[in-house]
Order: C-alpha cells, then structure tokens, then sequence
C-alpha cells in the first residue's frame, strides 16, 4: 500500500470489485477511504453476483444502489 497510496492521491478512481476483495477483513474501498484517498461521489462500483458487501444470495439479480457505508453508487 505505500506503494501506490502516492500514486492514487488526486486521482479520480474507478473500481471493479466484489466483496472478496479485503485486505485484514477490511474492503479495499474502505481502505482506501481510511488512508485519505479521496473516492469521488460520482465513482461507480461496478459489482457481480452477491452484491458489494457480499450480503445477496448467490444468483440473486444485482441492481445499481448506494453502498450505504460510503454513500457511493454502485451497478
């Protein structure tokens, strides 16, 4: 992470994910919002089966929201 951390600093960030993606328990979007990165309101989540969080059942259909943790929309 100290890495990129300074590469991503005044990017506008777009992220592919599921809910597999933590680093120690943690989502990388969480993160990187906790390590001062700024993730814009306008940034979309593009997120598969099971939803963001992981909190949808497996083939359930994945509609665009708002991950309410972060305010940020998904689809």
């Amino acid at each position: 992470m100290e890495r990129y951390l300074p590469m991503l600093r005044g990017k506008r960030l777009a992220l592919v994910v599921n809910h597999t993606l933590v680093m120690d328990g943690v989502h990388l979007l969480d993160t990187l919002l906790s390590q001062g990165i700024h993730v814009s309101g306008i940034l979309w989540l593009f997120v598969p089966e099971h939803g963001f969080r992981g909190d949808l059942d497996t083939g359930a259909e994945v509609e665009s929201g708002t991950d309410p943790a972060t305010g940020i929309r998904w689809m």
